[in-house]
């Protein structure tokens, strides 16, 4: 994300939903805390987001994180 901060991936299952949460590392802070969701579930086809911080609301679809995030595609 730029020098000092970073992101990571957890994923999980909840039903027949999948979960991804997105934390992030502020290098003035020194831990991780949430940044976004992403679910998609057999009803909704594609990976819809939920933006927590502001950074995160232009993503509005999984190719334009992805894009930005390359390390994270095998999470998805």
């Amino acid at each position: 994300m730029g020098e000092g901060y970073f992101l990571k991936a957890s994923t999980g299952q909840i039903g027949s939903f999948q979960i991804i949460s997105i934390d992030w590392a502020h290098p003035n802070y020194g831990y991780f805390t949430d940044a976004m969701l992403w679910y998609k579930s057999p009803h909704a086809m594609k990976w819809k987001s939920v933006p927590i911080v502001n950074w995160t609301e232009k993503y509005e679809n999984i190719e334009a994180f992805l894009k930005e995030f390359p390390d994270l595609e095998g999470v998805f």
